[in-house]
């Protein structure tokens, strides 16, 4: 596994209190002028979703339109993380009101979230203080429900910033795949992403998230990543990826996709809706009964003893049984949206 490597900037002291002078002992005698942005604390932020950067509903006529801001006022005490995030989750209006779908990362660059509790000196201008050193606010539903509210922006955006850009090498189990974004047609599988649109905390996970987003091919984000050739294994999913990696055209990181096969159960089934008349129950050892919103585990093939969709699935408890998989109540996470269940080439069946 490679080696995991790696604040801001503090913008002039404001004044919380800021005193008029007097004349002839009346206050305010002369013209109050309107205070200009310089006088104003704001926070500046970044909205991601894990697949990519969401364009912010604050955006205030900078030269980035993915940086939004929020006067540091609105924010109500106690400011802390918490206080902050439903501050920004309102402001963009997210389906998130308690915060329990959110992360905020001092820094885009950051690799750990700031800490649930903490305090944040916003008027102090500590964090997301200038355009320049934005928060980020990422958006970790990847409930298809939730997804549905916001919308991941493309990498044609111009930042008004140099690009820095991950190069990745796509695969299929058995060779090269194709990507839609072909730097050159002698290299097919050679595509790149801006690093900056790539969520925090830029892991494995994220990384393949966002490549799959912008190829159009949802099991890119849960294909292996490897960090170049002479790698052993894959990347852990939520290990963190050094900037070096994939720096360079002849550097990139390495996307295959993964593995499918009977008894294999990797592919991600999300649960859309309790099947009520089947009567799931704790003691029926045969079905599980996930939730709705819950995302277990399948090899993807159909049990043809049922008169409906059912397969074999593993839960978040490790627990092993049947579910419905039926497009009314469940959808395959890692494929497209213009595909089927009943037509995923990864299907097949047992009699």
């Amino acid at each position: 596994m490679p080696t995991l490597r790696t604040d801001c900037i503090s913008p002039p002291g404001y004044s919380e209190n800021p005193q008029e002078p007097k004349k002839n002992g009346t206050e305010h005698a002369r013209p109050v002028q309107p205070k200009g942005h310089q006088d104003t604390p704001y926070v500046s932020y970044c909205v991601y979703g894990l697949d990519g950067p969401i364009s912010p509903k604050g955006v205030f006529g900078g030269s980035n339109p993915l940086i939004g801001r929020i006067k540091a006022t609105s924010v109500p005490p106690p400011h802390t993380v918490d206080s902050l995030k439903r501050a920004l989750v309102q402001a963009e209006g997210l389906p998130d009101p308690v915060g329990a779908l959110t992360s905020i990362y001092q820094i885009m660059d950051a690799r750990i979230a700031m800490v649930a509790g903490a305090r944040v000196a916003i008027l102090a201008g500590e964090i997301g203080a200038m355009p320049q050193t934005p928060l980020a606010l990422v958006f970790l539903a990847e409930q298809p429900n939730a997804a549905a509210h916001v919308s991941t922006t493309s990498d044609d955006i111009v930042t008004g910033e140099p690009p820095r850009w991950l190069y990745y090498r796509l695969y299929t189990r058995g060779g090269e795949a194709p990507s839609t974004l072909s730097l050159d047609a002698a290299e097919p599988g050679l595509g790149r992403v801006k690093r900056d649109f790539i969520a925090p905390p830029r892991n494995a996970s994220t990384i393949r998230r966002r490549i799959a987003k912008i190829e159009g091919t949802a099991s890119y984000a849960f294909a292996d990543l490897f960090t170049d050739m002479s790698a052993d294994r894959a990347h852990v999913s939520d290990g963190f990826v050094a900037d070096t990696c994939g720096a360079t055209e002849n550097d990139p990181v390495l996307i295959v996709q993964p593995e499918r096969r009977a008894g294999l159960y990797n592919r991600p089934l999300f649960i859309l809706s309790q099947y009520q008349s089947l009567r799931y129950s704790s003691w029926n050892q045969v079905w599980l009964s996930p939730a709705k919103g819950e995302i277990v585990y399948t090899d993807g093939i159909k049990d043809k003893s049922y008169l409906y969709v059912v397969y074999t699935a593993i839960d978040r408890n490790g627990r092993k049984g049947l579910v419905i998989g039926d497009s009314t109540y469940a959808k395959f996470l890692d494929e497209d949206s213009s595909s089927s269940s009943s037509s995923s080439s990864w299907e097949c069946s047992i009699q």
